[in-house]
């Protein structure tokens, strides 16, 4: 919630102070010669945090989870896809493994290298699973990265799964 308030306890060049609050993110405050511009860059950071969503910084990302992204995508994302019905059981299963409790900002390709190795040594059926289906599966949990970094605004994000499959 943005909040603008003039300030008289002495003569000033910029006399507006606007101050912008949302919760999970920091305060943001900035000094304007008018009331009309304090507005507008009010409006404009509350869009901006509406649009992100999550928050940009470092310290930030050691609140949200890889759980977060991979919930948020298959809200947000999964069902306009085609391969929606595959894509949500991946994701799905995916959500039991240690690395969807570790905070974003904590998360590793040596993560991505131990996910791909345990994969691998599982088995489905009795037979065990196959380098393509792991790849395939890494190829949707990076995506899921990728899009939280382009489209989510988390620039800061690094997608450990890049370069995983391979």
């Amino acid at each position: 919630m943005a909040y603008i308030r003039r300030l008289t306890d002495k003569a000033r060049t910029l006399a507006w102070r606007a101050q912008v609050r949302r919760k999970g993110h920091k305060v943001l405050v900035k000094m304007f010669a008018s009331n009309d511009e304090a507005e507008h860059w009010a409006f404009e950071e509350e869009r901006s945090i509406r649009m992100t969503g999550l928050p940009l910084t470092i310290e930030d990302l050691k609140k949200h989870t890889v759980g977060d992204i991979v919930r948020r995508y298959l809200k947000e994302v999964t069902p306009t896809k085609g391969c929606r019905v595959s894509e949500t059981a991946v994701l799905n299963k995916f959500f039991g493994r240690d690395i969807c409790a570790k905070a974003l900002a904590y998360v590793c390709r040596q993560d991505a290298y131990d996910y791909r190795n345990n994969r691998l040594k599982e088995t489905w059926r009795g037979m065990p699973i196959k380098p393509s289906t792991v790849r395939r599966e890494i190829n949707s949990i990076g995506n899921v990265f990728e899009v939280a970094r382009e489209q989510w605004g988390l620039t800061n994000l690094q997608n450990p799964f890049r370069s995983a499959s391979q």
